[in-house]
């Protein structure tokens, strides 16, 4: 069932519980062009559905990256949370992010990536994506010292170019992986072809990515502004290489400690692995 939104405030419709969506497609009314807005109850039919005419019909003739997309979200109640103290405890600290590093095996996502023609880059990302999607906890986010659980969380990984610097992007979520393949080859090529460093146009329901490909790094730490209010995970990969007969890859995480523990780490990592090998 498809729930419009109102384009000119960005205003969310729900209705027993579904979440509305909105992005913005191209559309072909006859032999107008138009913008119309579209939403659908399920993020998996973000690139299928729009508004319906009087008889029934809809012609989507492009899909555009997504603007401004509603981010749906609810507010945890602090005082019931059972984090609650966990939260109040870790949010005064001067430095509230810990990380790790692993090792995680990927010969078989790397053989399904050769066999099938897909970007390995692509594939775990997306593997990555599935994983934090999946633990609740990497979709908190604090803002204005309130606490909000996103339904799911994107990509915002850097790119790099072949003059040697690199770009921000913004990759929306899918599960189907050939959905979110596509648009993402968009992304990563516009960036790739653009210069600057222009922040992508995302805002807290993202997962900060980025790549080391030339490093088979066993610690890894980020440049952060400890003044601006962030909580927003941070996860990076590094070499893969090759090493007791299959290959691996170290990946990075950070969190924050006010939102995340140790053992919601081992459920993301343990998550990842098992999608990767």
């Amino acid at each position: 069932m498809l729930r419009p939104y109102r384009m000119a405030d960005a205003s969310p419709v729900s209705d027993g519980g579904k979440v509305a969506f909105g992005w913005r497609l191209q559309l072909w009314r006859g032999a107008d062009s138009e913008w119309w807005p579209f939403c659908s109850a399920h993020a998996e039919d973000r690139f299928r559905c729009g508004p319906i005419e009087p008889n029934g019909a809809v012609k989507i003739s492009s899909v555009y990256p997504p603007i401004a997309p509603i981010q749906m979200k609810r507010e945890i109640n602090i005082e019931n949370w059972k984090r609650r103290d966990h939260f109040r405890f870790y949010s005064g600290f001067d430095e509230p992010f810990f990380g790790v590093t692993v090792k995680v095996r990927c010969q078989k996502a790397y053989d399904l990536c050769k066999r099938e023609g897909h970007s390995f880059f692509l594939y775990y990302l997306h593997a990555t994506l599935l994983a934090v999607n999946d633990v609740e906890a990497f979709r908190y986010r604090i803002q204005d010292g309130r606490v909000f659980l996103y339904e799911t969380v994107d990509a915002s990984p850097t790119i790099n170019r072949p003059d040697g610097t690199f770009g921000f992007s913004y990759i929306t979520y899918h599960r189907d992986f050939a959905t979110f393949q596509s648009a993402a080859q968009i992304e990563v090529e516009r960036v790739r072809q653009a210069s600057g460093l222009e922040p992508a146009s995302s805002s807290e329901n993202v997962i900060h990515f980025t790549t080391l490909p030339w490093l088979n790094f066993t610690s890894m730490s980020h440049a952060r502004h400890f003044t601006f209010d962030d909580s927003v995970p941070k996860i990076a990969f590094g070499k893969l290489h090759e090493a007791d007969g299959a290959l691996h890859m170290p990946v990075s995480v950070h969190v924050h400690h006010a939102l995340v523990d140790g053992a919601h780490v081992g459920q993301f990592v343990d998550k990842l692995r098992a999608r990767m090998d």
